[in-house]
């Protein structure tokens, strides 16, 4: 396989058009699921009437815990534009349940999933799931003959037409990084679900009442993972309806104002360069969210992982464990972000002296 550039067509002519839409307002709050519907509409609406055909991507989940955009607004577009839209859902987080998947593959929607978020595998080890009638469409169809610098024959199903212009190429580094992904599943789905939801809840209740209670902290506001569109509304609690990841803001601790994206991500550099000694617990990268103003700001997040969840799920002395590691990471967090404020307001009082 050649080098190949950044952005570079498959096939010279035939690039794809993308739209974002934002799930936030500017200033970090949510926008109405009704807002952001009618939005899509609207796109799609302008792609139809050119003769396209859509793809809309639904993340489940996101860097700060959302999927977005809701289920019930995915259906009702779907059923709207039917063999004009296709649905993919981005699930490359990996927080959802098997259960989760094959309603997804049962709507007629393809599924995008990686080992290297949840499941704590090596990164670039991704997959796309693809429900039977996609599979029909997919399966006769040639393509670009440069999909050959991307992937082989063993990257593809056996009974795809797209096999027949690629090298027989064993991608080694593929598959031993989803075993290691898959080790870690393997070890999450033999754990009960009763278990997985009481500790799932546990460890929520633990953080979200230090996040909302500690002054050094601003939780990001966020919302129920809801997928009773799949299941109908009478359907009984499950474990990847809890949250595994929790964003928040943090605040100077001398005047209570937010800090920017800039002090945030070296707040996030102060304690990579420390090491926090937590080896599973984990701190997530500064996520970009919000504007204070005419001031960016960013989110930073407690990433639960699922070898996390299996190691918390042996005992109750080993729930408690995990429970202190994440109140230790968050300890000193606000400890990083009061020196931080505190190197600030020294400069600040030296300026104006």
């Amino acid at each position: 396989a050649r080098t190949v550039a950044k952005g570079e067509e498959l096939r010279p002519g035939n690039a794809t058009r993308n739209a974002t839409i934002a799930v936030r307002n500017k200033d970090g709050s949510l926008r109405a699921d009704s807002e952001v519907e009618e939005e899509l509409r609207g796109l799609i609406e302008l792609a139809r009437a050119a003769g396209l055909r859509c793809l809309l991507v639904v993340t489940d989940v996101s860097k700060t815990s959302l999927l977005a955009p809701g289920l019930e607004t995915v259906l009702r577009l779907k059923e709207r534009f039917r063999t004009v839209l296709d649905i993919m859902i981005d699930a490359c987080q990996f927080r959802l349940s098997a259960a989760t998947i094959r309603a997804y593959l049962a709507h007629g929607f393809m599924v995008a999933l990686t080992g290297s978020k949840f499941l704590a595998g090596p990164i670039f080890s991704g997959a796309l799931l693809c429900p039977p009638q996609m599979s029909a469409r997919f399966k006769s169809r040639m393509l670009p003959a440069a999909l050959a610098d991307y992937c082989g024959k063993a990257e593809w199903p056996e009974d795809w037409a797209a096999r027949d212009t690629l090298p027989d190429r064993a991608n080694l580094g593929l598959l031993l990084r989803w075993k290691a992904a898959l080790f870690e599943l393997e070890r999450l789905v033999g754990v009960a679900e009763d278990r997985l939801i009481a500790v799932l809840s546990a460890f929520t209740d633990a953080v979200s009442d230090r996040l909302a209670n500690d002054p050094a902290f601003e939780p990001l506001q966020s919302r129920p993972l809801d997928r009773r569109a799949l299941w109908g509304a009478s359907s009984a609690l499950r474990w990847d309806e809890i949250p595994s990841i929790f964003s928040f803001y943090l605040r100077n601790c001398t005047n209570g104002a937010m800090l920017t994206a800039t002090e945030m991500a070296a707040v996030y550099k102060d304690l990579a360069a420390g090491g926090n000694g937590v080896a599973l617990v984990r701190l997530g990268q500064p996520v970009r969210c919000a504007d204070f103003g005419d001031v960016p700001a960013s989110a930073l997040r407690i990433c639960l992982s699922a070898p996390l969840v299996a190691a918390a799920s042996r005992s109750d002395e080993a729930f408690g464990a995990v429970v202190a590691q994440a109140m230790l990471v968050l300890d000193r967090t606000a400890e990083a972000a009061a020196r931080l404020s505190d190197g600030s307001n020294a400069r600040e009082m030296r300026r104006s002296a």
